[in-house]
Formats: structure tokens, sequence, C-alpha cells
């Protein structure tokens, strides 16, 4: 736990990364738990060492048999034999990060996540922002409403390049107590999301940006904004 206030800071590091300069290689292991806590259970732990010790007999079989290479093509791998993809496991665990969805996470040593703020215009308005991400990385963007209780609307639209290397989710903060969580649907890598009466229901929202290629660094992504005054009833979420 002494690692994770780093490690949170930090989310925009490939999870895969290995250094003995810092302590953000320990992003594994947090990524391990939310697998085993999350998505499967302990036994994968078991299923990556057994595999590499039938595996790597001969360390030339893979690539992966070096300590300092990146396992990620077997845990894919050991994934897919488990019914589950590595790019959608990776999303759900920046999920689970931001709202601490984690056998300790309710404990008041658990960090919290974070963010990048986005400020609102006041009125109707649009705003644009680029980002970049490495592989297996993510950013948080957290959009806090102007004005409580108020009805106006907003639109997220999201358009990244490969078109199949990004993963977005949206985390809404209920007024009510509590997250609402969702999968912002992408065609092409472009997709947008709507949220009705922002700040009479929620209080703020995270746009979750994940680079979900296992290898490909400085990927590029394009966030557009539009808050309306009025009613908005397009794709709501």
């Amino acid at each position: 736990s002494q690692y994770l206030p780093e490690l949170f800071r930090n989310l925009d590091t490939p999870v895969d990364h290995f250094s003995f300069s810092d302590v953000l290689g320990y992003g594994e292991g947090l990524f391990f738990r939310h697998i085993t806590e999350n998505e499967l259970s302990s036994s994968f732990i078991t299923s990556i060492w057994t595999t590499i010790l039938t595996a790597c007999a001969n360390p030339a079989n893979y690539s992966w048999c070096d300590y300092q290479q990146p396992q990620t093509p077997l845990i894919a791998a050991l994934l897919s034999n488990n019914g589950k993809d590595l790019k959608t496991v990776y999303a759900n665990y920046n999920l689970s990060n931001y709202t601490k969805n984690y056998a300790d996470g309710y404990l008041a040593f658990f960090p919290s996540v974070t963010t990048t703020s986005v400020s609102l215009p006041t009125t109707t308005g649009l705003l644009v922002g680029t980002t970049a991400l490495d592989h297996l990385a993510a950013r948080f963007y957290k959009f806090t409403f102007p004005i409580a209780g108020s009805t106006s609307d907003m639109e997220v639209a999201f358009a990244g390049t490969p078109a199949n290397d990004w993963r977005v989710s949206l985390i809404k903060t209920l007024n009510a107590g509590g997250y609402s969580t969702s999968t912002v649907s992408l065609a092409s890598g472009a997709g947008s999301v709507s949220l009705q009466s922002s700040g009479a229901n929620y209080s703020s929202a995270i746009l979750v940006v994940n680079n979900v290629n296992t290898a490909n660094n400085s990927q590029g992504a394009t966030i557009t904004l539009r808050l309306f005054p009025g009613a908005y009833s397009a794709n709501t979420t």
C-alpha cells in the first residue's frame, strides 16, 4: 500500500513499466489484484507461474522468459483462455482504481487517483483538448459542473487513432452518493456520450481514456466538450 499514492499519480505510465529507479513497476501488482479480485480468481496467478515453469525450461522459447521483458503476451493469452480480453480488462482495471473497487478500498489509507481537471463553460460552450498516451496507460479527466442543481446537459465526444487502440469509460459521481459507470461506445475510434441534467444528478464526471495497445506509445486523441443550458437528448447514458 505504501506505493499506491505514487502509482495513482502516474497511471499514465504503462502498466508493464519496469525500472530500478522508481516504484511504478508495482502497478503490475495492482493490475493482478484487479484480475484476481474483480475478473477471475487467485488461481490466475498460479497459472502464470505454472506456464512460465513449463514454457521457459528453455529460456529462448519466448521473449517473456527474460525477467526484464514484459510478460504482456503471456498475460493476454491466459486471459483469453479464461474468456477475457486484455484490452477490456485493462479498461476495467482503471474503473476499479478510481472507484477503489478493491477489498481494502474502503480503508482511509487507500489513496485517490489523480485527475486532470477540465474547466467547463458557464453557458453554451465548446471546449476541445488533445491527449497523447503511451501503451497500456490511462488518463482521468474530471468535469465538475458549474452550478449545483442546474439542468444543463453535457456532451463529451472522443476521437482517437489508431481506432482499435482505445477504450473510454465514464464515471458519474452521483449526488445521492456512489458512482455510476459505463463504457463509451466507439466506432472507428470515435464516439460520444451525454449527461442529462448534469449538476442536478451528478456532481462531477470522470472520462477515463485508455490506450489499450500493448506496444504503441504517444498515441493521439481529441476530446470535445459541449455544454448545453437546455435539454439535450442524443445518446443518453
